[in-house]
């Protein structure tokens, strides 16, 4: 099997890195949500030149070394990976800016109080991501890269009662 070598990428992206950090979440997050997009460019039988322009077409600002870096996973049939290559690239940003990866999913879009409420909350050495996830009942869920989990979901609190109900 084919491997990447995504230091390399992260060499190259330099000054760049975080940019291309959210250009490959962007990316992925597109692919993973729509099954069709997905099976399609993991598609080996899928003409490289017809991958590149549909990506234009579902992203049409994606920076240029993004794409650059498509056309490489694309030319050698290794789409199937993103995922993984997401999440070392991830791991390559975190260690060189000492800082983590912090994911916060929601029902719908927080206002700029709330964001700067959960990133005070959050402190220092964290690059924040916004999701939104229909299917969470009022409130946030936050995921640490390190793999810290807190859910202060509504739906979550009724997921503790009943476990605690049935115990």
């Amino acid at each position: 099997m084919k491997e990447l070598d995504v230091n390399k990428l992260y060499q190259l992206a330099g000054e760049r890195a975080r940019l291309l950090e959210t250009a490959l979440d962007r990316l992925t997050d597109l692919i993973a949500e729509n099954f069709q997009l997905k099976m399609f460019f993991e598609d080996i039988g899928v003409k490289a030149e017809h991958k590149l322009q549909i990506l234009k077409e579902v992203y049409p600002d994606v920076p240029p070394l993004m794409l650059d870096f498509f056309q490489l996973l694309v030319a050698n049939d290794m789409m199937n990976r993103l995922n993984c290559v997401r999440q070392k690239y991830r791991e390559l940003v975190s260690l060189n800016s000492r800082t983590q990866m912090v994911e916060i999913a929601s029902a719908t879009a927080l206002t700029p109080a709330q964001k700067e409420q959960i990133e005070k909350y959050l402190g220092h050495g964290n690059r924040t991501r916004y999701r939104l996830r229909p299917d969470i009942i009022g409130g946030v869920r936050i995921h640490w890269q390190d793999g810290r989990y807190l859910d202060a979901t509504l739906s979550g609190a009724l997921k503790q009662l009943e476990v605690q109900l049935l115990v």
